[in-house]
């Protein structure tokens, strides 16, 4: 019995003591991290990453990393530092703990920004990193601090736009402010706040969606940009703007001086080229005073040089088999709407959209697609006179001998 025991406490002792194992990440591993840890930073182009570590305990591996930013008063001044720890989930996605494992003590020179310093000050602090949750012995928040002091919109925006986590805070914000009859618009920008986060949830996904598009695109990964414009989201890439600058993805796309690939897979997926920010800058006018990519700024100047669309070969052919299928097609007017390549060699195929119109007839709309080997698929939509479409769609197959020169650049 003596030996029995003697082995089960033997056994317990190698469980309890047994050595946690760690290993070296592979420059490979670290980058994996670190990309997936930048996503669920607040401010991650400015992060550096250092002394990182990797164990396993109990059965699962965890890390840790240093990420250090430049503080709110410059490079002078010193930095601010935080050690984070992460995992992998179940799925293979990094998890960023929520709450730094350490943090420096940056965060209550802030709170005496916000207590005396100007909205510009202020913004440059929050702009270099400063802990938005930071607190004064009093456990007043930078918020609460702003409301006091019956600041503007602008910091409003700046400290509690989509941070639903801090509800309870706008909330006394908010009260601080209509107590004290304070700033009308600051009032309102606190309620739409605090209406976003009660939106329903597609609010909170085309929110997540603007917010994907916009990191993937300052990444700069070619493949990446390619992957999500192809997605269906709740937003089209079109409409996606930065909320505090108004950018579009081209804006973006320019304060990060990316080459002409990228803004042509942007220009195809409809992003507005001669869109302004609220600063009335076009992307193109971004690339210019950054003297950037010369190859970008040529295509911004000129954006619809290397287009696809229709010959007037192409155009004639296929006018010629829709005729086919009109009751009065001799009568038919036909208004092209511009053609995109849908696939295979571009000189070969093809896809676009016409409004045929025929006298006492309701409008039709066709949409036509050329395949490469020369199959031409066409669907008929009748319009009512608002545009709504009356029955189905009907489809239409045929087969072109000779699909050559039907699409070319402008």
């Amino acid at each position: 019995m003596r030996g029995i025991f003697s082995i089960l406490i033997l056994g317990l002792c190698l469980i309890i003591c047994a050595p946690v194992q760690a290993r070296d990440l592979t420059p490979q591993e670290k980058a994996g991290f670190e990309a997936a840890i930048r996503k669920q930073l607040a401010l991650p182009a400015s992060a550096v990453f250092s002394d990182w570590s990797y164990r396993r305990s109990e059965g699962n591996w965890r890390g840790e990393v240093v990420i250090t930013k430049p503080s709110q008063y410059g490079s002078s001044q010193g930095v601010y530092k935080e050690v984070r720890g992460f995992r992998s989930g179940q799925d293979g996605a990094v998890i960023l703990d929520d709450k730094p494992v350490s943090k420096s003590d940056a965060s209550i020179p802030f709170i005496e920004i916000c207590k005396g310093g100007s909205t510009e000050q202020i913004k440059t602090a929050v702009d270099k990193g400063a802990i938005l949750d930071a607190k004064d012995k009093n456990g007043d928040t930078a918020l609460l601090i702003i409301a006091r002091r019956n600041l503007g919109p602008e910091l409003i925006n700046l400290l509690a736009s989509e941070r639903c986590n801090i509800m309870d805070e706008m909330q006394q914000a908010l009260n601080i402010y209509k107590k004290n009859k304070g700033n009308k618009n600051s009032i309102q920008a606190l309620t739409d706040c605090i209406s976003y986060c009660e939106a329903p949830a597609e609010g909170d996904q085309m929110a997540c969606d603007t917010e994907e598009f916009i990191n993937e695109v300052k990444t700069g990964n070619y493949e990446n940009i390619k992957d999500i414009l192809s997605q269906q989201r709740t937003v089209p890439p079109s409409e996606v703007k930065d909320y505090e600058n108004e950018d579009n993805l081209l804006h973006i796309a320019a304060r990060k001086n990316l080459g002409p690939k990228i803004v042509k897979l942007l220009l195809d997926a409809g992003v507005q080229s001669a869109a302004r920010n609220k600063f009335n800058e076009t992307p193109l006018d971004i690339y210019k005073k950054k003297k950037g990519n010369q190859e970008s700024i040529r295509l911004l100047e000129n954006p619809e040089k290397g287009k696809l669309q229709w010959t007037p070969k192409g155009k004639a052919i296929i006018e010629a088999e829709i005729r086919k299928h009109l009751t009065n097609p001799v009568s038919a007017k036909f208004t092209w709407f511009e053609g995109v390549a849908s696939e295979g060699d571009p000189k070969n195929s093809g896809g676009g959209v016409v409004q045929v119109e025929i006298p006492n007839n309701p409008s039709q709309t066709w949409g036509v697609t050329l395949k490469s080997d020369g199959t031409l698929y066409m669907g008929a939509a009748t319009l009512n006179k608002d545009g709504t479409p009356v029955g189905g769609v009907q489809i239409y197959k045929t087969h072109l001998d000779d699909n050559t020169g039907l699409v070319g650049k402008k």
